[in-house]
């Protein structure tokens, strides 16, 4: 491996997984454009100047109880910040498995309308035009609506070509000239 390739390697190494030295470095480069120094100048300064305006400039931007989450943060101790952390892992765990469970009763649900689709889907078996016209009628008594038509009126099922033979004689069905 060629050297450049090698430094390419650490870089990539220190931006994925930082150690102390590489978040330093970011730090500095931060410094460098942020006050227009060069960067060799930035390695000059004392460390402690460096971070403290990197902090600083840091919590300047944050919101106040964003602040005050981050001051609470730094004052705990480290059982309170273990238990805290295995709180929030356990948290995220329970959030997990409800996500999970509604994934699966999400994918149960779509299997299921799929089921229903397809027995849908089945056509019915073919009756003839006698038997479908006969179904639709009431079977018991009259409806209301015969009821209500004069004497005289009757009503007559027929297929479309039977109905299309009757309408021959009448000509054009429009409105009349003059209304």
């Amino acid at each position: 491996m060629n050297h450049y390739d090698a430094l390419k390697l650490l870089a990539l190494r220190a931006v994925m997984k930082p150690d102390a030295e590489a978040q330093y470095r970011s730090i500095c480069r931060w410094y460098s454009k942020t006050f227009h120094t060069p960067l060799h100048a930035v390695d000059e300064l004392p460390e402690e100047d460096v971070l403290t305006a990197y902090f600083e400039d840091r919590y300047e931007d944050m919101e106040e109880a964003e602040r005050e989450d981050a001051l609470k943060s730094l004052l705990e101790s480290k059982e309170d910040r273990k238990a805290r952390q295995r709180a929030k892992d356990a948290e995220d765990a329970e959030a997990f498995e409800f996500a999970q469970r509604l994934a699966a009763e999400e994918r149960q649900k779509q299997a299921q309308k799929k089921v229903a689709d397809v027995q849908v889907e089945k056509k019915p078996s073919m009756l003839s035009a006698a038997s479908q016209r006969e179904s639709r009628l009431p079977q018991e008594g009259k409806p209301a609506a015969f009821e209500k038509l004069e004497p005289d009126v009757s009503i007559k099922f027929m297929d479309a070509s039977e109905f299309e033979k009757e309408l021959e004689g009448f000509g054009m069905m429009s409105p009349k000239e003059g209304k």
